[in-house]
C-alpha cells in the first residue's frame, strides 16, 4: 500500500506588508478517508490562522465602544453646558435694560 498524506496551508495578509503563513501536514492513515482529511486540515488551518486578527478586531471593538460611551457622555456634558450658558447671556441681556432705566433716572434728577 502507498502512503498517502494532505497538507494545507494559507497565507492571510495582515496589511502593512506584513503576512502570517499557517501550514498542516498529517499522514492519512489506512481506515481512514482520503477526502475527509484534506477539509479538517483545511478547517484547523482557517480557524488557527484567523484566531490571533480576530481577537484583536473583537479587542479593537470593544475599545470603539468605550470611547463612543466616553463621546455620548461628553456630547451629553456640553448640552448641559449650552443650555446653561444660554441662561446666562438671557439673564445678562435682561439685567442691563433694567440697569440702563434706572441710570436714566438717576442723571434725570441730578443737578449740575
Amino acid at each position: 500500500m502507498t502512503q498517502q498524506s494532505a497538507t494545507y496551508y494559507r497565507i492571510l495578509n495582515l496589511g502593512n506588508y506584513e503576512n502570517k503563513r499557517l501550514e498542516r501536514f498529517r499522514e492519512i492513515k489506512e481506515h481512514e478517508d482520503p477526502t475527509t482529511v484534506p477539509r479538517q486540515l483545511m478547517l484547523e488551518v482557517e480557524q488557527l490562522i484567523r484566531e490571533d486578527v480576530e481577537k484583536e478586531i473583537v479587542q479593537h471593538i470593544e475599545n470603539l465602544k468605550a470611547q463612543e460611551r466616553e463621546f455620548r457622555q461628553e456630547v451629553t456634558r456640553l448640552k448641559t453646558e449650552i443650555e446653561q450658558l444660554r441662561a446666562e447671556k438671557a439673564q445678562l441681556q435682561v439685567e442691563p435694560n433694567s440697569i440702563q432705566d434706572t441710570s436714566a433716572d438717576d442723571t434725570s434728577s441730578t443737578a449740575f
